[in-house]
This record gives C-alpha cells, sequence and structure tokens, in this order.
C-alpha cells in the first residue's frame, strides 16, 4: 500500500450501465443506410441521464456520423427537445459535427442563454458564425 505502483489486485467492477452506452453507440457508427430503420425509440427509453450522457459523448469520441443518421436520430429519439444542459449540449456538437443546418440555431441558442463556459466555448468553437438575421455555417 505504501509503495508506488498498481495495487496487487484489479477490483472488477459492474459495467453494465455503461457496456449499454458503448453498445448503442457502437450500433449508430456501424449503421449503415438501410440499417436506420432498427433503431427505436425504446433504445434511449431505459437509459437514465448519467448513460444518455455517456452515450452522446461516446458519439463525439466517434468520427463525424453522416447526415443521415443524425436526422434519424433526432427523429427516433427526440434529442432536440431535451432540456438536460449535459445532453443537449452534447448533442448538438453531434449535430454541428454532421454539418446539420437545422441544428445551428438551436447550438447559438444554447450558446448565447447557457451561461457557463464549460457549454458556450464548444459550441462557439464549432465553427459556426451568426449574421445579423440567420446563422450560418463557416
Amino acid at each position: 500500500m505504501h509503495t508506488p505502483g498498481m495495487p496487487p489486485v484489479k477490483p472488477q467492477y459492474d459495467t453494465t450501465m455503461a457496456d449499454a452506452c458503448t453498445a448503442l453507440c457502437q450500433r449508430w457508427v456501424k449503421a449503415k443506410e438501410g440499417d436506420l430503420t432498427s433503431f427505436t425509440e425504446a433504445d434511449v427509453k431505459q437509459l437514465n441521464s448519467p448513460q444518455l450522457i455517456e452515450f452522446v459523448a461516446l458519439l463525439l469520441q466517434e468520427e463525424p456520423l453522416p447526415l443521415s443518421h443524425v436526422k434519424k436520430m433526432q427523429e427516433v429519439y427526440q434529442l432536440n427537445s431535451v432540456k438536460n444542459s449535459e445532453v443537449r449540449f452534447r448533442w448538438l456538437r453531434v449535430c454541428v459535427r454532421a454539418h446539420w443546418e437545422e441544428a445551428v440555431p438551436l447550438a447559438m441558442k444554447m450558446a448565447t442563454e447557457q451561461g457557463r463556459m464549460k457549454f458556450t466555448r464548444p459550441l462557439f468553437k464549432g465553427k459556426f458564425t451568426t449574421s445579423p438575421s440567420t446563422a450560418t455555417r463557416q
């Protein structure tokens, strides 16, 4: 205990909750255009808020999803209407990375209404700017 290094026994943690997030993320990453119909609202209904945050965070660690996938995800899971700032922030970053023009006003709204820099800075760095009349991508 009093020497540097790893403990002699590596504890075994229950990863059931994280495994559900990882599995759903991998389903989306590996899905082809024809597979998109296999996703249902039930996929996320069983996830609690920390799991939903983890699921969307895992999507951010992958290559950007195709726009068709992101649109289908919105259609099935209705993530644009989620009020949880942690989920919404990550979801909007997924949308901006997929170059979904319709999500830019939502991201701008969150970036300008949300006071925490941890949310606003990454959204502004998502390569979009506003003009006086509309939000546009660079």
